[in-house]
């Protein structure tokens, strides 16, 4: 695997508070998005990453998550792979995002 740059929920928390300019990417499947997300994210399912990657741009900054890290940290990894050099796993993914007691939102 290419080696992958990783932030915290903390950190994630913090540049959503300071309305730092990020998109959010969640990689898990809709089944799992329907049941809670974070705020803001766009729904990516890993196995439709490939395909959507013509629709993003290599100059912004990405924040990819999953469950519990571990498909985000393979789909953070394909992206940087692909040029998308300001890309980054959420370690931990939802649950440690829920785990501190951040909010879960329903999916719109």
């Amino acid at each position: 695997m290419h080696s992958i740059q990783e932030i915290d929920v903390a950190e994630l928390k913090s540049m959503q508070e300071a309305g730092k300019s990020f998109r959010l990417l969640d990689v898990r499947n809709i089944a799992e998005i329907q049941r809670g997300c974070i705020r803001g994210c766009e729904p990516v399912p890993l196995n439709i990453l490939q395909a959507k990657l013509p629709e993003l741009s290599n100059d912004e900054t990405y924040i990819l998550y999953c469950h519990s890290g571990a498909r985000s940290a393979q789909a953070t990894s394909f992206m940087v792979t692909q040029g998308f050099g300001q890309t980054y796993n959420l370690k931990g993914g939802i649950l440690a995002w829920a785990q501190q007691g951040f909010d879960i939102a329903a999916m719109a």
